[in-house]
């Protein structure tokens, strides 16, 4: 499957949309993303019963930062650091 993330334009838009009482469906035809995207995307970032666009972007970019890839190597690594270093 291709995933592909939501842009800050989408989220814009989304948050425009639901200010004016667009409904989950509604948006999703104007997007043209999923529904379940949608609704998912909305119901993680509902803050203080408002959809706030640019504090959504910054929990993206810092998640998207934060994200690191675990292989075999890397837990075997933080498992014996103590053993490196002794």
């Amino acid at each position: 499957m291709n995933y592909k993330h939501i842009t800050i334009n989408e989220r814009c838009c989304i948050a425009n949309f639901l200010d004016l009482g667009w409904s989950i469906r509604k948006i999703v035809k104007y997007i043209n993303k999923n529904a379940y995207t949608i609704s998912r995307e909305v119901r993680r970032n509902f803050i203080n019963g408002k959809y706030l666009t640019h504090i959504v972007n910054e929990i993206y970019k810092n998640n998207k930062m934060n994200c690191v890839s675990e292989g075999k190597l890397y837990n075997y690594e933080v498992k014996n650091i103590d053993n490196l270093f002794c």
